[in-house]
């Protein structure tokens, strides 16, 4: 009787053990709860110009500071609201608390809500968008955001041990003039450790970019690290930090600029 008491606790202590050693990632909203999501994005960058003297002198003349320095900040607080389930799928409301640059100025109304749709075990699709003294091209903008924001999640769904690492490749893209710049994000994400459902993993960033640019050689490096809280038993990422440096040189006419861009993002999601 002795021995198969013990026999039990060893196996059961064993299962618990690798239980920790493992998490199923999957992300998914579920239906009939209340998600209170906080976003805090920073971006500082210098602008510095070199090359001929002339040149340089009519752009002084013109206001351009050499070197050039901004920065900006954005607050944004939402309340993400699951309907009930009817025919494999359920509504969703998104409600902008908060919308605004660091000085106070609104990025987005008060108030302004987006609805949509989600099926059992996939990610939401928004269709209207509701908000006092929004032209349509912006609200346009909003919906290309949020729904591209949801389908390019941050992890698969998948099963990860402690010491693996995923890694996840995104496009980005970033308006130069008239034409725009096309970036990948290659992101790691190692999972050190597992404590009370939360899966706690390492973030390493780094960027590669080319260019549609004609006959302008740009040197293109960025790199950065944070870290992801998941969430195994609510299925959310409750807790995203990164932090990345992005480093551009190139010349055009007659001018070399050198451009250094810090992006430091905090994302916070609480299920009540």
């Amino acid at each position: 009787m002795m021995k198969k008491y013990f026999l039990v606790v060893i196996v059961f202590l064993f299962n618990y053990a690798n239980s920790q050693n493992s998490l199923n990632l999957k992300f998914c909203y579920k239906p009939e709860n209340t998600y209170e999501i906080s976003v805090i994005m920073e971006n500082s960058s210098v602008i510095q110009y070199s090359g001929d003297a002339q040149l340089l002198k009519k752009i002084k003349e013109q206001g351009v500071e050499n070197p050039t320095v901004s920065t900006s900040k954005m607050l944004m607080n939402s309340t993400l609201i699951t309907g009930k389930v009817k025919n494999n799928s359920f509504p969703i409301k998104i409600t902008y608390n908060k919308a605004e640059k660091g000085n106070g100025e609104e990025i987005l109304p008060k108030n302004t809500i987006l609805y949509g749709k989600c099926k059992i075990d996939s990610l939401p699709k928004m269709d209207s968008i509701v908000s006092q003294g929004m032209n349509e091209s912006m609200k346009n903008l909003i919906f290309e955001m949020v729904n591209k924001s949801f389908s390019q999640i941050i992890l698969p769904n998948q099963n990860v041990k402690i010491g693996e690492e995923l890694i996840i490749k995104n496009p980005l893209s970033m308006p130069i003039g008239p034409t725009k710049l096309d970036m990948f994000i290659i992101t790691k994400y190692k999972l050190t450790k597992i404590i009370d459902n939360l899966g706690y993993f390492d973030v390493n960033l780094e960027l590669q970019a080319s260019t549609t640019i004609e006959n302008t050689e740009m040197l293109i490096t960025g790199s950065g690290f944070g870290n992801l809280i998941y969430n195994s038993e609510k299925n959310i990422f409750s807790d995203y930090q990164t932090v990345m440096e992005m480093k551009m040189n190139f010349e055009t006419n007659g001018i070399k600029m050198n451009l250094i861009q810090n992006t430091k993002q905090q994302i916070n999601t609480i299920l009540k």
